[in-house]
């Protein structure tokens, strides 16, 4: 049975904080996105099997993600809790390590080790923030939840990619980074401003808890359908290479088109948010899928090549399959045990980051066989589909339900 800790702190302004936490992020991952890819290829020149070298050993953090994680979920620091002095920590290794980077204008060991460091903070920040939301939210508001935080990464990134080009021509790379790296302390800073539950023996995990988790059902149903389900997020991996190479649009064109998806994204996040706590979970997820599939169909006019029409697809696009992360971040995040939130809550991301790389090699592995537009419709409409088949057979969230139990609790208590 799930704990009843949010009772404890929830307040009503618990997702202002989460969506500004969010655009935070979405700007400071895409800045750091557009300097890194500049002073590798632009500033030092780098050869490209150097490049690649590079970048798989800056992404080492995200690989241990789920041990460094399990820290925030195993060992409280005194009596201020299990979450947020890893974000101050967080903050304050941004703020020293973007400062380093401020000053580096040669390929070395420094600046490969101050990003590794950069990443290794967001990797904390952003786990210890997932495991907060869920000590602190409420089932009929889990939505609502993941609606501001996923759309609010998405208004970010739609931002921060166009804003950092620019800045960098005005005033010079040093003083775009330490605007990059202020976007990334204030983002650890504002998930501070959420209180978090009294720490007890009981809320911290321990063996038979984590064998308690292993064998619930919905735990593995869960894994099963995020597994074939976020597939359709091979759509936002393939969306720029999509314009570039078969559209033969200039990269001006593509950077205008990836932020307006953004845009159609925090939209259709925002919406669905507030939509899938009146309508529960499961609901949620059904009629999510369908609108990814639509947003699959979209691919077949992507031979319209007007500009007005790629602005106008690329932020329909972002309308379509936002909405499908919220409804799997919201079941994510009811199927996290609150005494191992921040790693069970990783884990299904990692299973879901991998689903969009086989959504990826089902394309690669399809186009040869048609041409493109029929290569995705063949790949991903048929598990964006199937995967609905699970949901039936899943324990999930249903308002009338959740209100009948609360009425329930009321009686016994009066």
């Amino acid at each position: 049975m799930r704990n009843m800790s949010w009772k404890e702190v929830w307040r009503p302004w618990f997702p202002d904080v989460v969506f500004v936490f969010y655009a935070l992020q979405g700007f400071y991952m895409s800045g750091l996105t557009v300097y890194t890819s500049v002073y590798v290829a632009d500033v030092f020149n780098l050869p490209p099997d150097t490049i690649s070298l590079v970048y798989a050993l800056l992404m080492s953090p995200t690989y241990l993600k789920m041990g460094i994680i399990w820290i925030s979920d195993k060992f409280p620091i005194g009596r201020y809790g299990r979450r947020r002095p890893y974000m101050a920590i967080s903050a304050i290794l941004f703020a020293i390590s973007f400062g380093v980077l401020s000053s580096i204008s040669t390929y070395g060991v420094l600046w490969i080790g101050m990003i590794i460091i950069s990443l290794f903070c967001w990797v904390m920040a952003d786990g210890s923030l997932d495991g907060l939301t869920i000590d602190v939210t409420p089932p009929d508001k889990m939505g609502l939840m993941q609606g501001v935080a996923w759309g609010g990464r998405a208004l970010g990134a739609a931002l921060g990619g166009i804003t950092t080009a620019f800045i960098s021509g005005l005033f010079g790379w040093g003083n775009t980074v330490l605007i990059i790296g202020a976007m990334a302390t204030l983002m650890s800073l504002s998930g501070v401003l959420i209180k978090e539950p009294k720490i007890t023996k009981e809320r911290l995990p321990n063996l038979a808890k984590l064998k308690a988790v292993a064998k619930k059902r919905e735990i593995w149903l869960g894994i099963i359908y995020l597994f074939i389900s976020w597939t359709v997020g091979a759509l936002g991996v393939i969306f720029g290479p999509f314009l570039l190479d078969y559209l033969k649009i200039d990269t001006v064109q593509m950077g205008w088109c990836v932020s307006l998806m953004n845009l159609g994204t925090f939209l259709g996040c925002i919406i669905m948010g507030k939509f899938s706590d009146i309508i529960g979970t499961r609901k949620a997820n059904y009629i999510a899928n369908m609108l990814a599939v639509g947003g699959v169909f979209l691919f077949s006019f992507g031979f319209l090549q007007s500009i007005t029409w790629l602005f106008a697809f690329a932020i329909i696009l972002g309308v379509l399959t936002g909405p499908q992360n919220v409804a799997q971040l919201r079941l994510m995040m009811e199927l996290s045990p609150p005494e191992i939130g921040a790693t069970m809550f990783s884990i299904f991301a990692s299973i879901s980051n991998f689903s969009a790389g086989i959504g990826l090699m089902l394309i690669s592995f399809i186009t040869p066989l048609t041409d493109s537009f029929v290569a995705i419709l063949l790949a991903l409409i048929p598990l964006t589909v199937v995967c609905n088949l699970i949901l039936p057979f899943m324990k999930l969230y249903e308002p009338i339900k959740a209100k009948q139990s609360e009425n329930a609790n009321n009686m016994v208590k009066y």
